[in-house]
């Protein structure tokens, strides 16, 4: 199966330390700006579909801010609790400004 590149936002749409929501392909994914290093996972909890953009970031894991359940967004993997499911990450690519992401076919 392969990939397609899809143009998501600018660079300078998502702040520091922080994430935005976007629809992308029927999907809701979150770009995250890590001291301006670029992440994309699922922008919902898999808990209880909390907007996880909402939520309180701290280095590279946000908190959700319905249930406290922690991510780490670089890796898509939780935190806390440590049995919760990861979320979908998915690679990212910055082409001079522009942010994509890779989605599958």
């Amino acid at each position: 199966m392969s990939d397609r590149m899809v143009p998501v936002c600018r660079t300078s749409d998502v702040p520091i330390r922080q994430g935005r929501e976007f629809e992308v392909a029927g999907r809701a994914i979150a770009i995250w700006n890590v001291n301006g290093t670029f992440h994309a996972t699922d922008a919902v909890c898999p808990h209880a579909e909390g907007p996880l953009t909402a939520g309180f970031v701290t280095g590279s894991v946000v908190t959700c801010p319905m249930h406290a359940w922690m991510f780490d967004v670089a890796t898509g993997r939780a935190v806390r609790p440590a049995m919760a499911p990861n979320l979908v990450r998915y690679n990212v690519v910055i082409e001079g400004d522009q942010v994509f992401v890779r989605l599958p076919e």
